[in-house]
């Protein structure tokens, strides 16, 4: 595999950091490790780490110590809208469903958002299809109370996106962008 791996970092460079990413981890739900503790969330990108901790002091000792996952933390992580951004908020939402905190719904309408944007990136590269249906079949359900989940393919789960972009487009005397930033 990782001679595989090298041949395709030759012809398609960058692609190596894709491969070995820690956004795959997160994705097993047999690996129980990736959950504990917050050492995940430190492999993450340096921009990343800005957004999800934050220097606390006690005298003159500094530590650091996590944000709280709210609507500011989640918009910030859909700006981002990257691989990291993906894989955070794809451990956030295991997170709190494993603790059955009330953000679920919040964080699972964010990892929606960022999705929705990677999916389209990542279908270049041949796997934004199958990744998309690995999220419909077993990370997005963990955001829906079980009366809410419903079977989707991965063209259903685009079509029906781009149906609600192109209705909040064409709303009367609502302004005629689709620009990510003004989205909500």
């Amino acid at each position: 595999m990782a001679h595989t791996v090298e041949m395709v970092e030759k012809n398609a460079p960058g692609s190596m950091r894709i491969f070995y990413h820690p956004f795959w981890e997160v994705l097993d739900f047999d690996n129980e490790k990736v959950m504990e503790g917050e050492g995940f969330l430190n492999r993450l990108s340096a921009v990343l780490q800005v957004v999800l901790f934050r220097a606390e002091q006690v005298g003159i000792f500094k530590y650091m110590e996590r944000t709280p996952v709210n609507r500011t933390l989640l918009k910030k992580l859909e700006f981002i809208a990257d691989l990291d951004a993906l894989a955070c908020l794809t451990w956030l939402l295991r997170e709190a469903t494993e603790n059955k905190c009330s953000s679920t719904g919040d964080i699972g309408r964010s990892l929606h958002k960022v999705l929705t944007m990677m999916v389209f990136e990542l279908h270049a590269l041949k796997i934004g299809f199958p990744l998309l249906q690995h999220f419909i079949d077993r990370v997005l359900p963990l955001a829906l109370p079980r009366h809410h989940r419903m079977a989707s393919t991965p063209l259903d789960y685009m079509l029906a996106s781009s149906v609600l972009n192109e209705l909040s487009f064409n709303i009367k005397d609502s302004p005629k962008t689709l620009d990510w930033k003004s989205r909500d």
